[in-house]
């Protein structure tokens, strides 16, 4: 990209991060109906791309105080869908039978089960201590799973699945350990990821105004966008791997600790590379260190 559409293009992307934000923080509050006012009222903000997922709001949800506890045949399901609003939640996988469990206290409750696909979702009460647990077989391989988290606390121990699509509005997700084996999107608004040891292939970052830490292995192409936030990658790999095309704008990009800052672009092209690394900041941080250097 030339830097005079870097210049251009800045003011727009200000606009959209902003109304991402807002949005984000709504959607943390209980707010489905709070984030699609600020959408039509907003021109630059797109739901789809601000970490706000309305795909599955169609089914309803019901309030259970106490603790209930509800199993599924996993072996049915293929695809896992997780929307979890302002509750504190945890997800293992240390289960030995073929089911899957979900024991919540004091939530609001949805499920809908079709086509091979578990969707649930989760909304904390207001005045209570709301949690999830979801207990998964250990080793199962999904074939598509997707977490939204809104204000909520995630711990996810493990997990495995083909394409994986996570979306964080204000909440903190922290993953133990990921196996992606196809294509991964990660969203931000203005919440935090933490993935402590990953193999993933194919991946794409959106960070508005939060932070993204993560360590392991990204096999394939990597896109990074990074508005107001930062993004910090320890990856065990050469940089002589891939290309790697670098932006920067009024934000930082460190590479193996070189910096690259104002209107800048940069490429790093090397013969023995299998993959694209693109990786462009408008406002925030970019670190990146590939430890095999």
């Amino acid at each position: 990209m030339k830097k005079g559409t870097l210049i251009t293009l800045l003011i727009s992307i200000v606009l959209m991060l902003v109304g991402g934000c807002m949005a984000a923080v709504g959607y943390g509050m209980g707010g489905w109906a709070a984030a699609l006012e600020l959408a039509q009222k907003s021109p630059y903000l797109n739901l789809a791309n601000g970490a706000i997922s309305i795909e599955y709001d169609d089914f309803g949800t019901r309030e259970i105080e106490g603790g209930h506890t509800y199993t599924y045949d996993c072996k049915k399901i293929t695809k896992l869908y997780l929307d979890i609003g302002s509750v504190n939640a945890k997800i293992i996988d240390n289960t030995t039978d073929e089911d899957i469990k979900v024991t919540i206290k004091n939530c609001k409750y949805g499920v809908q089960e079709q086509n091979n696909s578990l969707s649930l979702k989760f909304v904390g009460l207001e005045g209570k201590q709301s949690e999830v647990l979801i207990e998964i077989p250990k080793g199962h391989e999904f074939a598509a799973a997707t977490l939204n988290a809104g204000a909520s606390n995630v711990q996810v121990d493990s997990m495995i699945v083909g394409y994986l699509n996570i979306n964080v509005g204000a909440g903190d997700v922290k993953i133990g350990e990921l196996i992606a084996n196809e294509n991964s999107e990660l969203d931000l608004g203005a919440g935090n990821l933490e993935i402590g040891n990953c193999k993933m292939d194919n991946v794409g970052i959106n960070c508005g105004a939060g932070n993204v830490d993560l360590s392991g292995i990204i096999n394939g192409t990597l896109n990074v966008e990074c508005g107001m936030g930062n993004v910090s990658m320890n990856l065990k790999d050469k940089s002589a791997n891939h290309n790697l095309y670098l932006e920067a704008a009024l934000g930082n990009v460190h590479l193996n600790g070189k910096k690259y800052a104002g209107i800048v672009d940069a490429e790093e092209e090397s013969d023995d590379a299998y993959s694209d690394y693109n990786i462009e900041c408008s406002m925030g941080n970019i670190d990146i260190i590939f430890t095999e250097d």
